[in-house]
């Protein structure tokens, strides 16, 4: 940074746009935590019971089943509790 110099490994695929997918999930994890909308690893947060396409989604989840297998209703619920501010 101080040499003011940008340095960009493969720049082909840096100017390819990609939708971001699931990478909110662990920003989104570690606020949740620091900010108590978790408590833990362990802390549950209930599903709404409405069926979803994928199967495991359909039950109540940790925040390590929801990060193991990308819940996006866990991290939904999540980011309400961490709420707007």
């Amino acid at each position: 940074m101080k040499t003011g110099k940008t340095f960009i490994y493969n720049n082909e695929r840096a100017e390819q746009r990609f939708a971001q997918q699931s990478t909110f999930k662990v920003p989104n994890a570690l606020i949740g935590l620091q900010v108590g909308a978790v408590e833990d690893e362990y802390d549950i947060k209930y599903w709404d019971g409405v069926k979803r396409e994928i199967e495991i989604w359909n039950q109540d989840h940790t925040l390590g089943s929801g990060l193991r297998n990308s819940v996006v209703l866990y991290y939904q619920v999540m980011a309400r509790d961490i709420g707007e501010s």
